[in-house]
């Protein structure tokens, strides 16, 4: 729990200077729930990065399955992937915090229901702000999981 917090005090000095920059405007993201800065711990940050991931690549949330990163289905109306997590990247960062203790797939699984029932209805009022949040999110959660890697060797 600890190594997260140091994650994301670092993630959070470098979302400073991407909020600070040019184009980003102030007012709050439909996604700001997904703030991995604010994560309470793997669970809320795996999930918010899974989330964000999903968000990213324009789902048509429509329609009744989605293909997911990997090849799973993901069903309407709140598109829960089968493998836990929609990308591979971030099932192997999950499946490594198990093994090593840091996170129980469970708390995992009911943090992503919680932000999938809050944003999945609000997706169709994105916009430019919110695009822009969850690309600077991405670069976060891109941190996050190679911290991973590099010190549980996932």
């Amino acid at each position: 729990m600890n190594r997260v917090r140091q994650i994301l005090a670092a993630a959070a000095s470098f979302a400073a200077l991407l909020v600070a920059a040019p184009g980003h405007a102030a007012e709050p993201s439909v996604f700001a729930s997904l703030d991995i800065n604010k994560a309470q711990g793997w669970a809320d940050a795996l999930a918010a990065c899974d989330m964000t991931r999903f968000f990213l690549s324009n789902p048509d949330l429509e329609a009744g399955t989605i293909i997911a990163p990997g090849g799973g289905i993901l069903y309407k109306p709140l598109f829960i992937p089968e493998k836990t997590l929609y990308t591979p990247s971030l099932n192997d960062a999950l499946d490594t915090l198990v093994l090593v203790g840091q996170v129980k797939r469970e708390e995992v699984v009911e943090a992503r229901f919680q932000f999938a029932s809050t944003l999945i209805p609000r997706f169709h009022k994105a916009g430019e702000v919110d695009k822009a949040f969850l690309k600077d999110q991405m670069k976060l959660c891109n941190v996050l999981t190679d911290d991973v890697k590099k010190r549980y060797g996932g």
